[in-house]
């Protein structure tokens, strides 16, 4: 083999290239990064500067807005809400609700009393007197100034008996406040008792409409 100089030889020269060419791929592997493998703790103070970022990242850090960008359009504020509790009900508006009462348990005694207890959400500007107070018993299901079920005339009270097990109604509706019968203007009870020994239960509907 042809020798370039002394005991130098074209066969080392070419192996000594290729170890130089061998660990310049080796190195090369060894500093090739991953991508977003470097971050804030591998960067040194001082190294990321403004004028090295591109206008992109430099809009950002500065605030600047997607000039596309638009903030939606607000709509109109709605009126405030209003607790209709404690307003009086409106002049020849009804209200309506249910009622129930159960009772009984001792199985030795007949006639048990309980109480159902009506309570207006919306007060009355005046009581309803006792003989404007009308009780439909189930199998009833209108009468004067009580046309159906969730009706009541102007000025009247209907109270509509849905089931009755074991118990009637024992007297008419009272005026809570005053004993009286007929209404307060924030509600009124009635009382029931069972028809036999053991437990008893009704139940129904009722209506009231203002004067």
């Amino acid at each position: 083999m042809k020798r370039l100089s002394g005991k130098l030889t074209y066969a080392n020269v070419m192996a000594t290239v290729a170890v130089f060419i061998a660990l310049g791929g080796a190195s090369y592997a060894a500093i090739k990064l991953p991508k977003n493998s470097v971050g804030t703790e591998q960067l040194k103070k001082g190294a990321v500067t403004e004028t090295k970022l591109s206008k992109a990242a430099r809009d950002t850090l500065a605030g600047d807005a997607d000039p596309q960008g638009k903030e939606d359009a607000r709509g109109p504020e709605g009126a405030p809400g209003k607790n209709v509790g404690g307003i009086p009900l409106p002049s020849k508006a009804t209200e309506t609700g249910v009622f129930a009462a159960a009772g009984g348990g001792d199985t030795s005694v007949a006639g048990q009393l309980m109480t159902a207890v009506v309570q207006f959400v919306r007060p009355l500007t005046m009581p309803i007197e006792s003989r404007n107070v009308i009780t439909l018993k189930q199998n009833e299901s209108s009468a004067p100034h009580c046309p159906g079920e969730g009706q009541a005339a102007p000025g009247y009270f209907c109270a509509y008996v849905a089931y009755e097990a074991g118990a009637s109604f024992f007297g008419p509706f009272e005026n809570p406040a005053t004993g009286g019968n007929g209404t307060g203007v924030d509600g009124t009870s009635a009382f029931a008792k069972t028809t036999g020994t053991g437990t008893g239960a009704l139940g129904g509907t009722w209506a009231v409409t203002a004067p």
